[in-house]
């Protein structure tokens, strides 16, 4: 089971910095996040929340129990004398491999548990450390389960306004449960969330705003051949680690999907249905997720990779009748057609690549380097030519969105 994090934060306005910090480990036992929220707003609440996350995290790098670096960080947060107040409140939640949660809350929001997409009550012990009052709460989650963490920006979103209390932890509760039913991406939901607090705030945000998901999910593998490999005789090795590797696979270049139809003695056409404005149509190989052209299809997905929609119908983040209930989420899912991600025109060959890869945790690249005249000038060093320039730029961008990729050269 992979617990997929991702993050969305608001800062104050007027604010350079964001008042909230959050942090995350992840390793084959557990995941761990740390939401600090720093007395205050700006610079001040940045240094104090980012002190109180780093300090968690290094703790639990050296293996320490919970319990122990709850009680260091309790001990080690001083008190503002003027508001009587911690200089910074923080959630802590640790999930194991086997989806065992332990959750410890010191003045922040509880954290939203949704297990079969519906609220899930979380039963919390007090903790007392010297002066200071903790929550710990345990529960386990599974496949399809998910945790979000706020800051408190996201329960007094609207106050005194759109929502004159805020909008409170119930509301959106029942806003999340509605939303979770279309089953989204996690950071679909954070963005969701995000979106909706910035809706309720008018753009105007009275108070630092900070979300994480942790969804639990299986773990998505692509595998990417691009180019063929210098020397033929090796075209059966890589063409056999491309079949044999798991997840989802994708061959780019029209050489290389000769290359794949051949050693694995499979027809290849051209997906004549697949033709875009500037783009050289998809092929098809049976048992082969996507079959693209090269050099211009990646370098066009490098472009999409930010933008592209995911595959989950998702609401509109601003659609405050949605979130005030004057929409259900069945009305929601009545006009997917017309507000989801699923696109109205079909999808180009660069778009489904960058779809495929923007929801892969691990990508592994199958890196032909043998040089295509028509790209470079096959007297420069290899490491000049344009595909190998694309594939490290395409592997920077991804690791940047905290996804594995392996590089593998023949």
């Amino acid at each position: 089971m992979f617990v997929d994090v991702q993050v969305r934060q608001l800062n104050k306005a007027g604010e350079e910095l964001c008042g909230d910090s959050i942090g995350w480990l992840r390793s084959n036992k557990e995941t761990i996040l740390v939401l600090a929220d720093g007395l205050g707003s700006g610079v001040k609440a940045n240094i104090l929340a980012t002190l109180t996350q780093k300090i968690a995290l290094t703790m639990f790098q050296e293996h320490l129990p919970i319990n122990e670096v709850v009680e260091t960080i309790a001990k080690t947060l001083p008190t503002c004398q003027v508001r009587n107040l911690a200089y910074s409140t923080f959630t802590i939640v640790r999930i194991d491999s086997e989806g065992e949660v332990d959750i410890v809350e010191f003045d922040n929001p509880p954290a939203f548990v949704f297990k079969d997409n519906a609220v899930e009550p979380v039963e919390r012990e007090e903790w007392r450390i010297g002066d200071m009052t903790l929550q710990h709460g345990q529960c386990k989650l599974a496949e399809g389960d998910c945790l979000i963490v706020a800051s408190d920006g996201l329960i007094h979103a609207g106050i005194g306004g759109l929502e004159p209390l805020g909008w409170r932890w119930e509301p959106i509760a029942e806003h999340l449960q509605a939303f979770l039913w279309q089953d989204p991406e996690a950071e679909e939901i954070a963005e969701n969330l995000i979106g909706a607090a910035d809706g309720l705030y008018r753009g105007k945000v009275g108070d630092d705003t900070s979300v994480a998901v942790m969804k639990c999910r299986p773990f998505r593998e692509v595998v990417l051949a691009v180019g063929p490999p210098t020397n033929r005789d090796v075209d059966k090795v890589m063409a056999e680690r491309f079949i044999n590797t798991p997840g989802t696979k994708i061959v780019c270049g029209g050489t290389t999907a000769k290359l794949i139809a051949r050693e694995l003695d499979r027809p290849l056409t051209v997906d004549i249905s697949s033709v875009a404005r500037d783009l050289p149509p998809a092929g098809i190989i049976a048992g082969i997720d996507l079959v693209t052209e090269g050099v211009i299809t990646i370098m066009h997905a490098i472009d999409e990779l930010e933008t592209v929609r995911l595959r989950r119908p998702r609401a509109n983040v601003h659609d405050l009748g949605f979130m005030y209930g004057q929409r259900d989420y069945r009305s929601l899912l009545r006009d997917a057609g017309r507000n989801s991600s699923e696109p109205t025109e079909r999808e180009n060959p660069a778009q489904t690549l960058a779809r495929h890869l923007r929801l892969a945790d691990k990508v592994t690249v199958l890196l032909g380097r043998a040089l295509n005249p028509a790209h470079q000038n096959p007297s420069l060093p290899v490491h000049l030519g344009l595909k190998f320039h694309l594939i490290e730029h395409l592997a920077e961008k991804l690791r940047a969105r905290g996804k594995a990729v392996e590089i593998i050269t023949y």
